[in-house]
């Protein structure tokens, strides 16, 4: 019955209308808001008869390749071009190739919110969020719509995009070897810039090229006129710098990637474990425990000694170490307790190597426990100790 519950939940699932996916893209394959899959279709069409390369391996070792074909556009489309979470930015080392290969008569195009810095210092540009509530346009179509410009004067169409859609612009640009192309107001958006004996052509927000915006017909024509400032030549794609690019690294990224698949194996574990739990129910048995054997001779010997404890009789727990001792002393080290005093204090200074007056003090101990001679706790303790210290010595 649990198993049809779930599968009916999954059923409802899979037939309920799928959620726009609103996560950054710019990947040519990407029909969701925020691809590129418009503007890549649009492409044989800006540059008619020109091959258009996709790019796999980053900026900096494809721009080395020794088969690279240039004159040639480069075209690169990220929400950033700096390393993050969200997709491999370009290193510097990158971007100085980027640089040298438009310096040697090349074209780039490149959209981005935020730029390598290498790239920034070099070209002397800054991009800027823009604040759209504390900007003054004037050339607003509607309420809602702010319209994009661009300064060359035999583009007649105008192009209006969302005001909110409005995000970044140039706050900085060289004016000495930067041309505005485009702009809001006077929010600059589009601007190609000289650089050795090519151009570079940058968009301050590449949103302005995605498929949200391109489905407008009004904005697919700006996207095809900021593209159009790129000669007609041979023209590389980039598809390493992408947000959409990173996938997960886990072998069944395949099967999460298509929903169907996703839902019939996230059925299939969630059945496997109702089964583990209800089958391995009715199989277990009850594991009896199995409680370990008591050491009866631990516990005697914690009776006697709490027996002697609470009696208080030092004098005979003396005596008994005494006799302990001297059985040690003559299994052990072959001294025997018949012996005369000078004779086994001789005896237990070359064994020990204690001082003469340890010795002296233990054979003092040893004698007292076999007389009338009260033993305190003190006299008992360091009895034990002078046992102990005589046993360490010794090494045996």
């Amino acid at each position: 019955m649990m198993v049809l519950l779930v599968v009916a939940l999954a059923a409802m699932r899979l037939l309920a209308p799928k959620e726009i996916d609103w996560k950054p893209d710019y990947t040519r394959k990407a029909k969701i808001p925020y691809g590129n899959f418009l503007l890549f279709e649009l492409l044989p069409e800006i540059f008619p008869e020109q091959s258009i390369d996709l790019s796999f391996p980053s900026v900096y070792d494809k721009l080395n390749e020794e088969d690279l074909i240039t004159p040639s556009n480069y075209i690169l489309i990220n929400n950033i071009l700096v390393s993050s979470s969200q997709s491999k930015g370009i290193s510097s080392y990158g971007a100085e190739a980027l640089l040298n290969y438009v310096q040697e008569g090349n074209h780039a195009f490149v959209s981005a919110t935020a730029l390598p810095d290498t790239l920034e210092d070099t070209l002397n540009i800054n991009i800027y969020r823009t604040l759209i509530q504390f900007l003054e346009i004037s050339n607003k179509e509607e309420a809602d719509s702010i319209q994009i410009t661009f300064h060359d004067e035999s583009i007649e169409d105008t192009f209006y995009l969302k005001e909110k859609d409005f995000t970044y612009y140039f706050g900085m640009i060289d004016t000495n070897n930067a041309e505005i192309l485009a702009s809001v107001d006077t929010c600059p958006v589009l601007i190609r810039q000289a650089f050795g004996k090519g151009s570079f052509v940058i968009a301050s927000d590449p949103v302005l090229f995605t498929n949200y915006n391109l489905v407008n017909s009004n904005l697919n024509k700006f996207a095809s006129t900021a593209l159009s400032y790129l000669p007609v030549q041979h023209t590389y794609w980039d598809t390493y710098h992408k947000a959409g690019r990173l996938l997960s690294s886990s072998p069944l990224r395949f099967v999460l990637s298509q929903r169907a698949l996703k839902w019939a194996y996230f059925v299939s574990m969630i059945s496997l474990l109702f089964y583990i739990i209800f089958k391995g129910k009715r199989l277990q048995r009850v594991i009896p425990e199995i409680k370990p054997l008591r050491n009866l001779s631990l516990d005697f010997t914690k009776t006697i000694a709490k027996l002697y404890y609470l009696k208080r009789n030092n004098k005979d727990i003396a005596k008994k170490k005494t006799t302990y001792f001297n059985e040690y002393l003559r299994s052990q080290h072959f001294i025997s307790s018949g012996l005369s005093t000078d004779e086994l204090k001789q005896k237990l200074l070359s064994k020990s190597g204690l001082d003469e007056k340890s010795i002296e003090e233990l054979m003092r101990y040893m004698a007292n426990s076999n007389n009338d001679q009260y033993f305190t706790d003190s006299m008992l303790f360091n009895y034990n100790m002078l046992i102990e210290n005589f046993r360490k010595a010794s090494k045996i």
